[in-house]
């Protein structure tokens, strides 16, 4: 694995991840801890619960638009390109 292909692809997509980092409260990982335990222990949560803003912006992009136009929005909101 060391300096292959793929390698290199992964650590590419982790650094493109970083673009999503930021001032998101959602992305201390108790508010996360804390959405998981609810979902586990609250039979009326939703099967599939977005947490902080960011996956409420992604979800709103995905639904807004084609498979095909959310894909490269999101290439290029991530600077990610093969």
């Amino acid at each position: 694995w060391n300096g292959s292909h793929h390698e290199n692809r992964a650590l590419a997509f982790r650094k493109s991840l970083t673009i999503l980092d930021g001032d998101d409260p959602s992305a201390d990982p108790q508010t996360v801890a804390d959405a998981i335990a609810r979902a586990a222990t609250d039979p009326s949560t939703p099967f599939r619960t977005l947490v902080g803003a960011d996956a409420e912006l992604i979800d709103a992009t995905k639904t807004s638009m084609s498979f095909e136009d959310f894909e490269t929005t999101m290439r290029t909101a991530l600077d990610w390109h093969d």
